[in-house]
């Protein structure tokens, strides 16, 4: 009975990093997008003048 309950909550914790790690990827995903689009845009603005 305890080991089922301590496997249980070892799935949880591991659950939990996986979302952690997701959302630490897709925060990282989004700020790369901005840069790239910050960049672009300066480029287009450069070459407009």
């Amino acid at each position: 009975m305890e080991s089922i309950h301590k496997s249980k909550q070892r799935r949880l914790g591991e659950t939990l990093s996986d979302q952690l790690r997701l959302s630490e990827l897709r925060t990282r995903l989004a700020e790369r997008k901005l840069l790239e689009e910050e960049r672009l845009a300066m480029d287009l603005g450069q070459k407009s003048q």
